[in-house]
């Protein structure tokens, strides 16, 4: 549950940036949250 805790906040903070049409925020948001997910999915399936 506490992932999603976290995949739930990445989401906001790439929406707000783009309700903000922030697309720099956007963009590091984006990646931060691809980043964190291919680090979430290597702890559940090994490293890779």
């Amino acid at each position: 549950m506490r992932g999603q805790v976290h995949v739930l906040g990445e989401h906001k903070a790439i929406y707000q940036a783009i309700v903000l049409q922030n697309p720099d925020d956007a963009r590091a948001a984006m990646r931060m949250h691809l980043s964190n997910s291919r680090e979430r999915l290597r702890q559940v399936h090994g490293a890779a």
